[in-house]
């Protein structure tokens, strides 16, 4: 998320991947000599593998000119708390002998790296957070995610540049440099910089402001239905439960439905939670995520793979940009509808508009596609029960890692922010248990 990072309990501090901040890792102290893997600190810019002097070149390449960084030169993290696979390097190059006027004043640089993860969780380790030790499962698991979510999201960028679709913006991209070779450690996307206001997991969009929402996910599954072949199969499938099976051990699964049971001084409801805890596993394999993608007779569409607030550059709450197509991806028909959804809209909100959600996406596909229906109606509904739950509990653990719901610790000018962010959680712990118990029967505890 290209916006500054504010260090507050109400700020948006979600990730890219917010649930691989589950993964707390012990501070790494600064390098002194280059490491060969990606995942390790590095001596470069924000303690990545890319150092001012491929900065220059990147820059020659991508922009076509000879003008020089000046001494004055500078770099930001502007990603700390808003990702957890990347740093986003805010570059001020002080141009030198400028020719060329188009050269943009700042610009961002993405460039894979967990540090941001490292940084976050010692800080919650310092605050006296439990955490655990990064093994070599994990790090191995980083170590092929991070080449594989680059490389996923220049194809898609690239693939992006023939599209004049009004409801999918993106910003400008101005390079993108894919990994190689497995021993390359200086992959890296360079665009505009854009800033944005915050969207909060407490805040809401009322119906009328999810509409362009949900014009942007019906152009982006029309986009994905004229794309060729050759980049179809350039876009590797969803790649979730690999993530989930390796960041959530059972101790950690166990730890979630712990502190569930402790939001809000216990306050939330304990039969749910004990529902919750039976299917925990169930929502987080790859056999149900397996299922969902192939429901029978529901076609798959081209999906952002990570669509919710914190993936938007926002003004107000309109949309100026969306970015980190990372985990593009074709699946299962309500993948992003799901995704958005529990994030952004009030409980009640959610439930009364839900229809009118469904069948507003529905008509907007058909207008995109000029007529002609990727899927029906029905087919949507029955995927968006599958996916629901799924998408739901990852909204919840958003809720339980950033929030502390104790008024008395509370300034009285953000309790109404907690009571929005309370009613939010309720109603999904609710929605979670529900739905998932319409498509496959009551959950016995």
């Amino acid at each position: 998320m290209i916006v500054t990072y504010r260090l507050n309990i109400f700020s948006n501090k979600q990730s890219l991947f917010f649930y691989f901040s589950f993964i707390i890792i012990n501070s790494v102290p600064p390098m002194t000599s280059p490491s060969s893997k990606l995942v390790a600190p590095g001596l470069g810019l924000l303690q990545t593998h890319i150092d001012w002097d491929d900065m220059q070149r990147l820059c020659e390449s991508a922009f076509g000119t000879e003008t020089t960084f000046g001494q004055n030169k500078s770099v930001t993290n502007i990603s700390l708390g808003k990702g957890s696979c990347s740093r986003l390097a805010l570059i001020n190059p002080d141009w030198q002998n400028q020719q060329n006027k188009n050269l943009p004043k700042e610009f961002v640089v993405k460039i894979p790296s967990i540090m941001n993860m490292i940084e976050v969780n010692a800080k919650k380790a310092e605050d006296g957070g439990s955490f655990w030790a990064m093994g070599e499962e994990v790090e191995n698991m980083w170590e092929k995610q991070c080449r594989k979510l680059l490389n996923t999201e220049c194809t898609v960028y690239d693939m992006m540049k023939s599209t004049n679709s009004k409801n999918i913006k993106i910003p400008k991209i101005f390079a993108t440099n894919p990994f190689k070779e497995t021993n390359d450690l200086k992959g890296n996307i360079i665009m505009e910089f854009i800033r944005s206001d915050d969207f909060r997991i407490e805040d809401n969009l009322s119906f009328e402001e999810f509409k362009p929402i949900l014009k942007s996910i019906a152009a982006i599954q029309a986009m994905g239905s004229k794309i060729d072949e050759s980049v179809e199969n350039a876009i590797p499938p969803s790649n979730e439960y690999e993530i989930f099976a390796t960041i959530f051990p059972e101790e950690t699964k166990k730890n979630i439905i712990a502190q569930f049971y402790e939001m809000d001084s216990g306050s939330l409801p304990k039969n749910l939670i004990g529902k919750l805890a039976k299917i925990i596993d169930r929502l987080l394999s790859h056999e149900y995520m397996k299922e969902i993608d192939n429901l029978s007779g529901i076609p798959k569409v081209f999906c952002h793979g990570d669509f919710w607030p914190s993936n938007i550059l926002w003004k107000g709450h309109e949309v100026q940009a969306i970015i980190d197509w990372q985990t593009s991806h074709f699946g299962a028909l309500a993948t992003d509808l799901c995704r958005f959804l529990p994030c952004a809209m009030s409980g009640r909100e959610r439930r009364e508009k839900l229809d009118d959600i469904l069948s507003t996406l529905h008509r907007y596909m058909v207008e995109e596609m000029g007529g002609k229906e990727l899927y029906s109606l029905e087919q949507l509904k029955t995927s968006f029960d599958y996916m629901m739950p799924v998408k739901t509990f990852i909204a919840l653990l958003t809720i339980q890692l950033y929030f502390d719901f104790d008024r008395e610790k509370l300034k009285p000018n953000n309790i109404e922010i907690v009571d929005r962010a309370k009613e939010k959680t309720l109603a999904l712990l609710e929605d979670t248990i529900e739905i998932y118990e319409k498509i496959h029967g009551t959950i016995d505890i």
